[in-house]
């Protein structure tokens, strides 16, 4: 854990220099920002109690604090059920968080969200036959119990994250798949991922479709992000990016065909649906832009503006229009 703890000290650094300059860091990742974030720019985290732990041989203690009696340990990939806050606070590896009561197969007890993340994903991301884990958390400035109207030019710094990867208890930071915040005007809030394993393409390789987006007004925009899996070098490479989204009745649409089934990522809450799908190792972006209402999606038509991918077995070529 030694790159992760550098990585995180170098998030902390770039926090303060982003900011105030005596502001301290926050591991924001909890459900207390739900309501704040969905009211604005999109969400980085998700309404649903069970998080995963994002490092090895964590306490969980009788109480919210240090001082308090340890329990058991838990380790990178076991998940738990959040009962409830605990406004204590603990600082560790450059980023202050709350306490939180859990329960897991091992009991009930007092963990730091330090140690949490609750957008996380698994699937059998290296083939192995086992799944892996893919967790982000996300740092800023802005206390967790920031109460008002989202901060905009008030001093406080935007929010910064990293992706961990968790395999058999093994935890690596991938800076290369992107979630943070763009250095641009728009905002995109770091939305939920998918891990699909099961796409259909031969020899196997599992994409991984990272969301961003942004709510304004009575509209709302989108970036998709998809990459795929190398194991020989444990890495995450990306094949393209597209966006989507709407502004009263001027609307962009996209569905990801796949080879096992189709993506539909624009209109709402992702979903893998295996009904529809495209030819032998073949990877399409259909984008689909119409006037009228988000529900009344037009179907395919030779008029699209499509991107044609295909799976040589090492890497995604994208073919000539």
């Amino acid at each position: 854990m030694k790159n992760l703890r550098q990585f995180v000290i170098s998030i902390f650094i770039l926090a303060v220099l982003i900011g105030t300059g005596t502001a301290e860091t926050y591991c924001n990742t909890l459900p207390e920002w739900n309501d704040l974030k969905d009211s604005r720019y999109g969400s980085y985290t998700k309404n649903d109690a069970t998080q995963i732990v994002t490092d090895n041989k964590i306490n969980v203690r009788t109480g919210p604090g240090t001082s308090y009696e340890k329990t058991f340990q838990l380790n990178a990939g076991d998940k738990v059920v959040v009962l409830e806050e605990n406004k204590a606070t603990l600082k560790a590896e450059g980023a202050v968080a709350h306490w939180y009561k859990i329960e897991c197969d091992k009991g009930i007890g007092y963990l730091c969200a330090r140690w949490l993340s609750n957008n996380w994903q698994q699937g059998d991301i290296d083939g192995d036959g086992k799944d892996e884990y893919l967790a982000v958390q996300f740092f800023n400035d802005i206390p967790p119990d920031y109460e008002g109207d989202w901060p905009e030019d008030d001093g406080y710094s935007y929010w910064v994250g990293n992706c961990l990867y968790i395999n058999d208890g093994e935890i690596s930071v991938h800076k290369e798949i992107r979630v943070s915040k763009e250095s641009d005007n728009e905002i995109l809030g770091f939305s939920g991922f998918d891990i699909l394993d099961n796409a259909g393409f031969i020899p196997a390789v599992s994409l991984i479709a990272v969301m961003r987006s942004a709510r304004y007004g009575s509209g709302s925009s989108q970036e998709v992000q998809l990459y795929y899996y190398k194991p020989a070098s444990g890495t995450f490479e990306k094949i393209t990016q597209f966006g989507c989204g709407w502004e009263v009745s001027d609307c962009d649409y996209a569905t990801v065909y796949l080879p096992g089934g189709r993506l539909e990522v624009c209109s709402g809450p992702s979903q893998f649906i295996s009904s529809e799908h495209e030819g032998k190792n073949h990877l399409l972006i259909n984008k689909r832009h119409f006037e009228g209402s988000w529900d009344a999606v037009p179907p395919r038509a030779d008029s699209d503006k499509n991107e044609n991918w295909i799976w040589n077995g090492t890497e995604f070529l994208r073919k000539a229009e």
